[in-house]
């Protein structure tokens, strides 16, 4: 019964999966996910778990990124080279966590308007003690070494020029998808 007792009662029924399913950034028939904004904690797992749920299908990624959490950004990359046939392409931003996402998907576009930057690894060492801030800087050493022998599988430059390019400057840009097609970094501009 409505708010009124004249009122007709309304029935809802439930929305599509469709719906909900375009409210997570994935289309499942298409085979389209929406990898949008910051990259949390949680969206490793969630993408990897979308990959496995695709396996055996083409699937598209489309991507616009500050970047964000250096374990997700690790874990999407092997679920991207795990899956086998994975088409990325990349608007608006690609910044930090999201390079090495575009790098490494087997086919790469990029949109003419996009920006693209990457940086050294940075730990938040913050409130660490002396000892834990040492061995966090291992870990964040480790991670742009890995990083830059990873952008050198999928790009014309080797690991000691990643390396010098992300460790020069504070941050490396790429403005506009053509350069980020000449860097080695995607394909094509569409």
């Amino acid at each position: 019964m409505g708010l009124f007792e004249d009122e007709e009662p309304v029935l809802l029924n439930p929305a599509p999966s469709i719906a909900h399913e375009i409210n997570l950034g994935v289309d499942y028939d298409n085979g389209i996910i929406h990898l949008t904004g910051e990259i949390e904690h949680d969206t490793g797992p969630w993408v990897w778990q979308l990959l496995e749920s695709m396996r055996g299908r083409q699937v598209s990624i489309h991507m616009n990124t500050p970047g964000g959490d250096v374990d997700s950004m690790y874990a999407i990359h092997d679920g991207i080279r795990r899956h086998g046939d994975v088409t990325m392409t990349s608007y608006g931003q690609c910044c930090s966590a999201g390079v090495l996402i575009l790098a490494c998907a087997h086919q790469r576009f990029v949109t003419e308007s996009l920006i693209w930057m990457s940086h050294e690894s940075s730990g938040s060492a913050g409130e660490l003690g002396y000892r834990a801030s040492k061995d966090r800087r291992k870990v964040d050493d480790f991670q742009h070494e890995y990083w830059s022998e990873l952008m050198a599988r999928y790009t014309p430059w080797d690991a000691g020029q990643w390396k010098r390019k992300t460790e020069r400057q504070a941050e490396y840009w790429l403005l506009g998808g053509q350069a980020v097609v000449d860097a080695g970094c995607a394909d094509s501009v569409v």
